[in-house]
């Protein structure tokens, strides 16, 4: 309805976790948090709203150009972590920061205490070149959820994009989240763990399917990540192609001839949606002696 008609203040109160997600997140991570705050709100409204925006599109332009991402790694974040024998890491496979301010209400309302670092993967944002923080993971509790993964671009997660049609998989998508938090909220309630690390190796991005818009080569990886990167070759004139790890990395809304048609979302670029990853730390809460009384 709302890819349809537009979004109503009235959706917070018909369907509330669609209006978490869609409450503004403010970002603190220096000198990127305004320009990442105005794009991912704007992000959200037209992933919802199915459509892109020549405003957004100059945005994903200019960001490909001048490729902000002077944060920590992700693999970084994961290593600062204390104490990992008492930790368990949970891996959400295509988590992006997408769901920032959805997380911020679920995590709020179980009563739990959250950090945050906002962080980026490396590229091309693959799962093969974003997992080693999983497999080195020195702690004995962790877990990969792959479900989130499976809703973007799998067979397996039942969706297929056809011509406007409209994002009815995010449903599901925050679905998972949600009982990614219920499942954290048990295991620390029930002291299993001291702190719940929720953590992922790439984002993905719903506004690359929606435009269309193919490349002059054609792709040599089979199109198993529908087109956003392939491997490097000495002739490619792309002015906004990235050259990392031995792949070339689409960092605007692009895709390479010949790959295979994508499901609903995509990753393997270099766009904010699919680079950036956030770190979530989950604690109990401390129990205080401490009164504060409004005189």
């Amino acid at each position: 309805w709302v890819a349809a008609n537009g979004y109503i203040e009235a959706i917070d109160s018909i369907y509330p976790a669609l209006g978490y997600y869609l409450k503004p997140y403010i970002f603190d991570c220096g000198k990127h948090s305004e320009a990442f705050t105005d794009y991912f709100k704007h992000y959200r409204l037209q992933k919802l709203t199915n459509h892109v925006t020549p405003e957004f599109l100059e945005l994903v332009t200019q960001n490909a150009k001048t490729l902000p991402y002077t944060l920590e790694t992700r693999d970084s974040a994961i290593l600062r972590i204390k104490d990992k024998q008492n930790a368990y890491l949970y891996w959400i496979d295509a988590l992006g920061v997408e769901y920032m301010a959805y997380i911020t209400e679920l995590v709020r309302k179980k009563g739990l205490s959250m950090q945050v670092d906002i962080t980026y993967s490396e590229l091309p944002t693959i799962t093969s070149i974003n997992k080693g923080f999983y497999e080195k993971w020195a702690g004995p509790l962790k877990y990969k959820e792959e479900e989130l993964d499976n809703i973007k671009h799998k067979d397996a997660g039942g969706f297929v994009y056809t011509d406007g049609s409209a994002p009815t998989h995010l449903y599901s998508e925050l679905k998972v989240i949600e009982r990614a938090i219920d499942f954290a909220a048990t295991e620390l309630a029930l002291h299993h763990c001291k702190t719940f690390v929720i953590a992922s190796d790439h984002g993905a991005s719903r506004l690359a399917v929606l435009q269309k818009q193919e490349e002059k080569y054609e792709t040599d990886t089979k199109g198993e990540h529908s087109g956003r990167c392939c491997k490097e070759f000495p002739e490619a004139d792309l002015p906004y192609a990235i050259k990392e790890n031995g792949y070339l990395v689409l960092a605007d809304y692009g895709r390479f001839k010949k790959s295979r048609t994508a499901n609903v979302e995509v990753h393997g670029g270099a766009s904010l949606e699919e680079v950036l990853v956030p770190v979530i730390t989950l604690r109990l809460k401390k129990q205080s002696d401490l009164t504060i009384r409004i005189l």
